[in-house]
């Protein structure tokens, strides 16, 4: 039996091999969404999110192999197991190359199904531990940098056979004041501090978006889009930090508030790197930082004003 419920997304075009699968895999305590198709199943995966995708091969409207394409170019980490009556060693290594975690003859046999998507779902906590920050939750700097040297060849890829590709922009965001949080109330408020900015961020991407920390107090946002969509996730951030107060805890009670700088910089053809992309952002956040000046402020415990100086890229 399965230790903790988790989301298993079923794509099959037999509605009697995918309720089969459907009721199989819920009497092992999954939670099981069902798609019909890759098109469809690429709408349920951004509604729910899940765990791992098991799909069918040959499929109308949508096929197996499409769908592997089609997730792997903005999700590296879902695992996908594909089910074919019709697979060989080779064609499977095929699939793998392209992005396929695993795969399985069909009809599977429950029992090794459940223990395939177990082995791939430990191989992604494990991979997820490394490339999650302890402290916030977030992505690590490795992470982004991998995604947006994936997503640049992706872009180059499509420019070199003429066709249409996604822009993307990034956001470097910058605590203010940092330095004197931890000076006056200590690391132990400055990490709950950070915790909560990671939280926040979280909570304002989109699943198509990536969010990590780059060290300290220094984050990264890479943004599916151009820099309106930046510019709303920026909306989404301080919107929420405005209505977030940190207590001291120094005995005085005290309660404070942070506002963070901003750099966005967006996908042009003149743009030939990752590191170039960064680069533009982080300028542009030290001279948001450099106008506003900002520090963390203290206000008084009753009433608790919302700071009107939330900053915001001019």
């Amino acid at each position: 039996m399965v230790k903790e419920e988790k989301t298993v997304l079923v794509v099959e075009d037999h509605p009697a091999v995918l309720k089969s699968l459907e009721e199989c895999l819920t009497d092992q305590n999954y939670s099981v969404v069902t798609a019909s198709n890759g098109q469809e199943a690429l709408e349920k995966k951004a509604e729910t999110n899940p765990d791992i995708i098991i799909t069918d091969l040959s499929m109308s409207v949508m096929d197996g192999k499409e769908l592997i394409i089609r997730v792997r170019e903005t999700d590296n980490q879902t695992p996908i197991i594909v089910l074919s009556g019709k697979i060989d060693n080779t064609y499977g290594t095929r699939l793998l190359k392209q992005g396929a975690s695993d795969y399985m003859i069909k009809p599977p046999e429950i029992e090794e199904l459940v223990f395939r998507i177990e082995k791939e779902l430990e191989i992604r906590n494990l991979r997820e531990r490394v490339i999650t920050d302890d402290l916030t939750g977030l992505h690590t700097k490795g992470f982004l940098e991998d995604r947006l040297t994936y997503k640049f060849r992706e872009i180059e890829r499509s420019v070199y056979k003429e066709k249409p590709y996604t822009l993307i922009s990034l956001i470097v965001l910058d605590a203010n004041g940092f330095k004197q949080i931890n000076d006056t109330y200590g690391h132990v408020k400055g990490d709950e501090v950070l915790r909560e900015i990671g939280k926040i961020l979280r909570g304002a991407i989109r699943p198509s978006d990536v969010a990590g920390r780059c060290g300290g107090d220094e984050f990264m946002v890479m943004v599916d889009g151009k820099e309106k969509a930046a510019q709303i996730i920026i909306e989404r951030i301080n919107k929420k930090l405005s209505q977030t107060t940190f207590k001291a805890n120094n005995g005085l009670e005290e309660k404070f508030k942070v506002t963070l700088s901003y750099g966005v910089a967006e996908y042009t053809p003149e743009i030939k790197s990752p590191e170039q992309l960064i680069e533009i952002a982080d300028q542009r956040m030290y001279e948001d930082k450099r106008r506003n000046n900002q520090q963390a402020k203290i206000v008084e415990t009753e009433p608790i004003q919302t700071s009107p100086e939330t900053a915001y890229l001019k």
